[in-house]
């Protein structure tokens, strides 16, 4: 009885252990399953984060083909990430795929409606489309998750000034002024609105801040030139066309050195004026060019440079011979040639051709009355008055033909902002 009742317990011992053992392998089980698990969670994280780094460097190396394909794989490991989304939306933009992008970025949205890049890139795309209403909305929505970065206040107010909301696109970045000190751009931006407005003086202040805020922005320093050349501020526009001119970007630019030949001869620098459009005029693309040749005949009607000014008259009724101002400067030639008659006929050619120009009107009125035709002259003076009452040289004609006249000399109103 007692071997049997030993046997029993033993068993029971055993049958116990063997439970025991059973229970204890089935825990160990579930946990190795819990941690097998975890590890390739993690190690497909890990996979898709060093596919979208690959994807990103693709991308921004160009290399727009294989970015797509790494991206996709990331993507396909783990499509959860909403930066991933993000990646694939911008390099379908750069291949102009605005759906396959805007779906992209719809997804990151739907997966992280705090990513700020994903609203800013919709907003691209739907500036690029031309929906500009939802451009601004997005963009707004960027301003407020990003507050510290001006460039979603400025990309907001310039959506509102393009559906035409201009005074909220002003007020916006007026409101966010104190906020960014330092932004050139929100500076830029607000001169450019000033330009919109032709508040001239305004558009000035804000580039010359933008300018001195980022000193090597060309651009910046191209809008504030042409602003002040707008304003007759020619000393310092010439200065800066010099700054501009230097850039090797810049260099043959024809814009820019017609710009600097205007501001030459506004500061009277005739001499110098005409030394660099010389220089113009002798580039092959610019021969043609009947701005240009317009502008050398004027520098050599006041230089009275006979040569350059018959071969500009020459060179422009030959290329535009309906333009008006071929036909002025042949006035003028004519008229240095002592052929006044012949001057006269020219002159009424180009206002037949331009008759609301109040210059070709003071023109002929000074042919006239070097050729003693007084009514004549004084009826072309005031005509140009009339269509131009700030013309200076309109109203000294008609006061010197008027004294010479009557015998007495005429008084007339000071024009504003001329000096006495």
């Amino acid at each position: 009885m007692k071997i049997c009742t030993r046997r029993v317990s033993v068993l029971g011992l055993l049958t116990l252990a063997g439970l025991t053992g059973l229970g204890g392998c089935q825990g160990q089980s579930g946990y190795t399953k819990e941690a097998r698990t975890n590890a390739e969670d993690r190690l497909m994280q890990l996979k898709s984060g060093v596919e979208w780094q690959a994807a990103e460097r693709q991308f921004l190396a160009g290399d727009l083909n294989k970015a797509q394909k790494t991206v996709e794989r990331s993507i396909m490991i783990n499509p959860r990430v909403a930066k991933s989304h993000v990646l694939r939306g911008r390099i379908m933009m750069e291949k102009a795929l605005y759906e396959d992008a805007r779906a992209s970025l719809l997804t990151a949205e739907e997966l992280a409606p705090g990513n700020v890049d994903a609203q800013y890139f919709l907003g691209i795309i739907a500036e690029r489309t031309s929906q500009f209403a939802e451009a601004m909305e997005r963009y707004s929505r960027c301003a407020k998750m990003d507050k510290n970065n001006a460039q979603y206040v400025i990309a907001a107010a310039e959506m509102m000034v393009q559906i035409g909301q201009v005074d909220a696109g002003e007020k916006l970045l007026a409101d966010h002024m104190a906020s960014f000190p330092t932004s050139a751009a929100l500076r830029h931006t607000m001169g450019q609105i000033g330009l919109m407005r032709s508040r001239l003086d305004t558009a000035e202040r804000y580039f010359t801040e933008a300018r001195m805020l980022a000193p090597d922005d060309l651009v910046i320093l191209e809008d504030l030139t042409r602003t002040q050349m707008s304003l007759r501020n020619f000393a310092d526009a010439e200065m800066n066309l010099r700054v501009l001119l230097a850039a090797p970007a810049n260099v043959e630019r024809t814009d820019l050195q017609m710009l600097r030949v205007r501001s030459l001869a506004a500061m009277d620098r005739l001499g110098d004026a005409r030394v660099l459009l010389s220089r113009v005029l002798d580039n092959p693309g610019t021969q043609n060019d009947v701005q240009a040749w317009v502008l050398m005949g004027n520098l050599a009607a006041r230089l009275d440079d006979v040569p350059r000014l018959r071969q500009s008259v020459v060179r422009i009724t030959s290329m535009a011979p309906d333009r008006p101002e071929g036909h002025a400067l042949k006035a003028m030639l004519l008229r240095l040639l002592n052929r006044p008659q012949d001057a006269k006929s020219a002159i009424d050619t180009a206002i037949g051709l331009q008759p609301n120009d109040p210059e070709q009107w003071v023109l002929r009125g000074l042919i006239l009355a070097e050729m003693g035709e007084f009514d004549d002259a004084r009826r072309s003076l005031s005509n140009a008055a009339r269509l131009d009452p700030k013309n200076h040289n309109a109203q000294v004609l008609l006061a010197a033909v008027n004294e010479l006249t009557s015998g007495h000399p005429v008084q007339t109103a000071q024009v504003p902002g001329e000096q006495p």
